[in-house]
Order: structure tokens, then C-alpha cells, then sequence
């Protein structure tokens, strides 16, 4: 390639060109997606690679990184090269969206500790707080309110292929307290979260909680709801399982 005066940016462009189903990844997208780090040097340093190349999805060597093996020495050596932490693939995935889906404390850690912002949004997925809260990554969701996520104002307007139309969106704490997260639920409410905003069929997470029969979310101390006869955390639960029943 270095003879016929043609970069591995533009050999990759150009083997692309007229095969479908290709995704034009790169070899410094596959290295950085298995943790070649010596290759990811070779690359971007001898063959000048661009290191925030994008393929046919948006997905940059970073992206690729996390999805991969989760090599923190390959994320460093990507972010001293200039990668950027916030380039988001085609529906808006950034790399810590993907660190919040998997729990990867320490790349979460160190995309934050190189500028990452802690509340881009995506179309399907919402914010990363909505994404550690979905999965149940508590320590994960901790970071990200430590550095300042919005647990109050931020929705998740698509989850689980809910109408974006019907209702109001969904917060992580609706989201926490309808897999029973426990831990995610405290964390969420010790942080600032309202538990008066319902999900998009007008229910409140408590609620939601007793539906599903978590009784340790329910556990969890809130301002009382007018409708209970009995506020207590059988009664509650009795309740919505009762209301369930005679809709069904």
C-alpha cells in the first residue's frame, strides 16, 4: 500500500467500496477490539491510521475497544492518541454508554477521568444512568452520580419498545424498580431521584415495585400514597396485585 502511495484509511475505504454487508472496520478497529496494543501503536503511530475512524455503523476503535475484551491499556494508549471519548456511533452509543450496559467499572472510571461526558442520550438506550440502572450496575450508577449525572430531570424516551407517545417517558428509577433493583433503587433516591414521577402508564416506581412482587424495593421508605388504605409493605403489595388481577 505505502508503494502504490494509497494510506490503510483509504485501502480499508476503497476494499469497501461495492461489497455489502461490510461493516469497513479497519485493522486498528479489530486490534483495538482485542486488545492488541503493540498493533494499535503500529498503526495509528507508522501508518498514520486515523485513530477516530468510523465504520459503516459510526463505531470508532474506542467503541470497538469496550464492546471487545475491555482492555484498559488499549483504551490509555487510544486516548493519549487523540481518540476522543464523546464520538458517538450512528444512533448515538458513546463509549461509556457501552462501559454502563457491561458494568466495566474501571473503563466507565477512566472514560470520565478523560472528559466523557456523563449524560449524552442515545435513541434507544437514553442516558448511561439509564443503562447501569436497566443492567442492575449499581457501582457503576454510583460513579455516574458522583460525577453529576442528572437523576432528576434526565427520561429515557424508548426502553423495551414502549410508545414514546403513551405517557411520560421512563427515569432510572422507574427502570430500577421494575427489575427490583435494590441496590440501584437506593442509590438513585439517596442521590436526588423522584419518586413521584410514574411511568408511562401513570404508575409510581413503588408501585411498580409491588406489582411485580419485589418486596425489598418496596421496603425502601417513601412519602405515602393517598390511594392505600393500608400503607404498609404487604398492603401495598396486596393492593397492586389486586388491581392487576381485576384488569386482567
Amino acid at each position: 500500500m505505502s508503494k502504490a502511495g494509497m494510506s490503510v484509511d483509504e485501502a480499508v475505504a476503497d476494499a469497501a467500496v461495492g461489497v455489502t454487508g461490510i461493516k469497513r472496520r479497519g485493522p486498528l478497529h479489530l486490534a483495538a477490539a482485542n486488545g492488541k496494543v503493540e498493533v494499535c501503536k503500529f498503526l495509528i503511530r507508522s501508518c498514520e491510521v486515523d485513530v477516530d475512524a468510523a465504520d459503516a455503523d459510526g463505531a470508532t476503535p474506542l467503541i470497538l475497544a469496550v464492546q471487545g475484551v475491555g482492555s484498559t491499556t488499549t483504551l490509555k494508549l487510544l486516548l493519549s492518541r487523540g481518540a476522543d471519548p464523546n464520538k458517538a456511533d450512528s444512533i448515538g452509543v458513546t463509549p461509556l454508554h457501552i462501559a454502563a450496559e457491561r458494568g466495566s467499572y474501571e473503563v466507565a472510571e477512566l472514560l470520565l477521568s478523560k472528559e466523557a461526558e456523563v449524560d449524552p442520550i442515545c435513541e434507544n438506550g437514553g442516558a448511561p444512568i439509564h443503562v447501569s440502572a436497566e443492567n442492575g450496575h449499581a457501582k457503576v450508577l454510583k460513579l455516574l452520580l458522583q460525577h453529576k449525572a442528572d437523576v432528576i430531570n434526565l427520561v429515557q424516551p424508548q426502553w423495551a419498545g414502549a410508545d414514546v407517545n403513551a405517557g411520560s417517558p421512563l427515569t432510572p428509577l422507574v427502570i430500577a424498580a421494575g427489575k427490583g433493583l435494590t441496590n440501584c433503587v437506593k442509590c438513585l433516591l439517596k442521590a436526588g431521584a423522584d419518586a413521584n414521577i410514574p411511568d408511562e402508564n401513570g404508575k409510581l416506581p413503588v408501585q411498580i415495585a409491588a406489582r411485580q412482587g419485589w418486596k425489598e424495593c418496596v421496603k425502601i421508605p417513601v412519602n405515602p400514597v393517598a390511594q392505600y388504605a393500608d400503607w404498609s409493605i404487604d398492603g401495598i403489595i396486596q393492593h397492586e396485585k389486586t388491581v392487576s388481577s381485576d384488569a386482567h
